[in-house]
């Protein structure tokens, strides 16, 4: 059964060892009560259940285990959480002293928003080099298929935080979209790296053959790919819907850019920066009070 908190309802969670006053801003500025048994109390105000799931997963993801315990009180004000320590573990050793060198996820999720910040300036330089905005240069050549690969660290962020949820249909989707944005790297490094310095004549005679069929399949599976993945994200009902509109209607002329005028390349490239900036700031702001599949399960069973 569902429970809804009240707005801004005050908790408390009680870890094992002293956390130094820094850890305040990783625990949302929560503050932090040195107890004399060698505890540490987090105090402060959570706006919802989301935001307490995304609170016990960082928890978590420090490393101290055992979540146990715990009671609400009938106002559903506040919460006291004790967590245990490790079989083995010495009373007085800090949890996290082994913990300290691990990414945790938040940074790995801001990270690969940033990743798809860098996609999205790439896109829009090729959008600005084919118009003829920008001069096209070694650099804009080269920088090119950097898009894809940074594309491939947001979206596998997205899937990891919330495609799972999609079951099935997210894993196929993921692995879809992630192996087409794969075979794109090859795709943009063939085109703006070879058949840009061949003559005309040569490159025209390339795409008769054995490698336009390749160019053309890998363009069909990053089109199902990505049509797939947004499908997929809609599904989890987690990411907002209109920049995975735009990332998907971006993605239509590129993938058929040898039948569309280069204006609709072009725009689609604007499109497709668009989306994936949007997504890359959404994934950057909402990154720390992103919770596991695990725990999602959890809220929804409980």
């Amino acid at each position: 059964m569902n429970r809804r908190l009240h707005a801004h309802a005050s908790y408390e969670l009680r870890v094992e060892g002293h956390l130094d006053e820094h850890w305040s801003t990783w625990f949302d500025e929560m503050s932090l009560i040195r107890e004399d048994d060698g505890t540490t109390t987090l105090r402060g105000l959570v706006t919802d259940q989301a935001a307490l799931h995304g609170l016990l997963a960082k928890v978590r993801d420090l490393g101290i285990p055992d979540l146990r315990g715990g009671h609400r009180h009938p106002s559903l004000s506040s919460c006291s959480t004790v967590l245990g320590r490790r079989p083995g573990m010495s009373p007085n050793r800090n949890p996290l002293e082994n913990t300290m060198s691990h990414p945790i996820p938040a940074t790995l999720y801001r990270i690969a928003a940033v990743a798809g910040g860098g996609s999205a300036i790439i896109l829009l330089i090729n959008a600005a080099k084919r118009a003829e905005v920008i001069p096209t240069s070694a650099f804009t050549q080269l920088v090119a298929p950097l898009a894809q690969i940074l594309a491939l660290a947001l979206v596998t962020a997205l899937y990891l935080a919330f495609g799972r949820r999609a079951g099935t249909l997210g894993l196929v989707a993921f692995g879809l979209n992630a192996f087409s944005l794969a075979a794109l790297v090859g795709v943009e490094f063939v085109i703006n790296l070879v058949f840009a310095d061949l003559p005309d004549q040569t490159g025209e005679a390339l795409r008769a053959g054995t490698l336009g069929v390749a160019l053309t399949l890998a363009s069909i599976s990053f089109l199902l790919g990505t049509l797939s993945f947004v499908a997929a994200m809609l599904r989890s009902r987690e990411v907002p819907t209109a920049p995975l509109v735009l990332y998907a209607v971006g993605v239509v002329p590129i993938s058929l850019r040898a039948f569309v005028p280069e204006v609709a390349l072009d725009l689609g490239l604007v499109t497709l920066a668009v989306g994936i900036s949007w997504l890359a700031v959404w994934l950057f702001n909402r990154s720390s009070r992103i919770t596991t599949w695990a725990n999602h399960a959890i809220a929804q069973e409980g």
